[in-house]
């Protein structure tokens, strides 16, 4: 038997025989969708779970870690951008990522078939993939997660000239945190996403760490209030980080705008500066931003 299958539902015509079978033995280079892939046990798969592919969102590293924990051998190969599934008794080869988008939205193709000569030859390529890549432990999937949740999700440099996002979003004044021990993990995705400033003029990126349920999103605007200082110049979130229900934003900043009494900010605006409430309005922010000639 072969068939070419092909648009955007492949996925669901290939998941019977992937549910069917004893074992699955895959390398698909990128990988984000838990439901496209029903493995477990002994099955082996060969992803890219390089730093790039898992900061720019192309690898789920916590998709990873559940499949290692449930026994499956997961290895890293930052060179494949192969799709082929193999299993005890069909071969899959065709352009489909396991991801969100190739189940919902690209048109893809895939070639099934049960000829025993291409699933061996395939499964041959697979072997060699697999002793050529590392094979991901726990703690090594486990570390990735942060970077993953770096975003934008490029992390090339980027030239930003300013810190005012267009258009205004919303604004929000919160007290200056202080800093406290940052897991190794979260340190090295913050350098990889420092390197991604280091192209603009004067500006730089700062880490404040917030609460987890706090809801900041890119383009955000915040205001820092520190005590005995006043406050500081408004900053662009440009990152955010999660890590193991704590959270931390990279904010855009100007090191030359420099803090200002809290008294003297609230006459210039003629309203109240209250902590930890959204301003939504685009002419308050705008307000806010023209106190310091931005």
């Amino acid at each position: 038997m072969q068939e070419l299958i092909g648009g955007s539902d492949i996925w669901s015509r290939l998941r019977p025989y992937l549910v069917s079978a004893q074992r699955r033995d895959i390398a698909i280079a990128y990988v984000t969708s838990a439901g496209v892939l029903p493995l477990q046990g002994e099955d082996r798969i060969v992803v890219d779970a390089s730093e790039e592919a898992i900061a720019g969102g192309a690898t789920d590293p916590a998709l990873l870690l559940r499949w290692i924990r449930s026994g499956v051998k997961v290895w890293s190969h930052p060179d494949l951008h192969a799709k082929m599934i193999v299993t005890d008794s069909h071969a899959m080869i065709g352009s489909a990522n396991a991801s969100i988008n190739s189940t919902n939205h690209l048109q893809e193709a895939a070639l099934l078939t049960d000829d025993s000569a291409v699933r061996r030859s395939s499964l041959d390529m697979i072997d060699r993939w697999a002793s050529a890549s590392a094979r991901l432990t726990a703690g090594e999937a486990e570390d990735l997660i942060p970077l993953f949740r770096i975003r934008p999700r490029s992390t090339r440099p980027t030239r930003w000239t300013t810190i005012v996002p267009r258009p205004l979003h919303r604004l929000m004044f919160v007290d200056s945190a202080v800093t406290h021990s940052v897991p190794k993990s979260v340190a090295r995705s913050q350098q990889a996403a420092e390197q991604t400033v280091s192209a603009s003029d004067r500006l730089v990126l700062e880490w404040l760490e917030v609460y987890a349920e706090d809801e900041f999103d890119d383009g955000h605007l915040v205001c820092q209030i520190e005590a005995g200082v006043g406050v500081w110049a408004p900053q662009q979130v440009v990152y955010i980080i999660e890590n193991r229900g704590r959270k931390w934003l990279g904010l855009l900043t100007d090191p030359d705008l420099p803090p200002h009494p809290r008294a003297d900010l609230r006459r210039h605006l003629g309203t109240p500066i209250n902590r930890d409430k959204w301003i939504h309005d685009p002419a308050h922010i705008g307000a806010i931003l023209a106190y310091w000639n931005l």
